[in-house]
């Protein structure tokens, strides 16, 4: 019988020690699922937080592509603005030489008239007449004719003969 009971005892002890070890390693899986468990729920914690700065990213580029396409159009209405300026500075710069020529030619035409003139004032000086010389009246006819406000000359201007 004490065979028996020593062999009880013996299975029974192996049996505490396999209890005891299944029992520390039932232990140590809970603490590895507890620790699988709380990093699960760190990465999923930075997943949202990675996802929403991903959205994010994408709301910036979104609005910066947007941006873009407003500056580009801004960039071809500005373009197509400098074309017309530049186009209405050099019809201005055309019309300025134009205007320019016809004052010189003016200049020439009042000087050439002036410098014929000025024997009759001499004599009209030393006749003293009362009315207006030629000089004025020709000058005044000339005013009249070439440069009235109701008409818009583009060509140049006539020398009177």
């Amino acid at each position: 019988m004490e065979a028996i009971k020593e062999q009880y005892q013996k299975k029974n002890y192996e049996q505490s020690q396999n209890i005891q070890k299944f029992v520390t390693e039932l232990a140590s899986l809970q603490e590895e699922m507890q620790e699988l468990l709380k990093n699960q729920h760190e990465m999923q914690t930075r997943n949202r937080q990675l996802e929403t700065h991903l959205e994010a990213e994408r709301s910036r580029g979104q609005q910066l592509e947007n941006q873009c396409q407003r500056l580009e159009e801004t960039v071809k209405h500005l373009k197509k603005s400098k074309e017309e300026t530049e186009q209405k500075l050099k019809e201005a710069s055309i019309e300025s030489e134009l205007i320019t020529a016809n004052l010189e030619e003016a200049r020439r035409w009042f000087k050439a008239r002036f410098d014929s003139l000025q024997p009759q004032l001499r004599r009209n000086r030393h006749a003293k007449t009362p009315d207006e010389s030629s000089l004025q009246r020709e000058v005044k006819h000339f005013f009249f004719h070439n440069f009235s406000c109701t008409e818009k000359k583009q060509t140049s201007l006539p020398i009177p003969v």
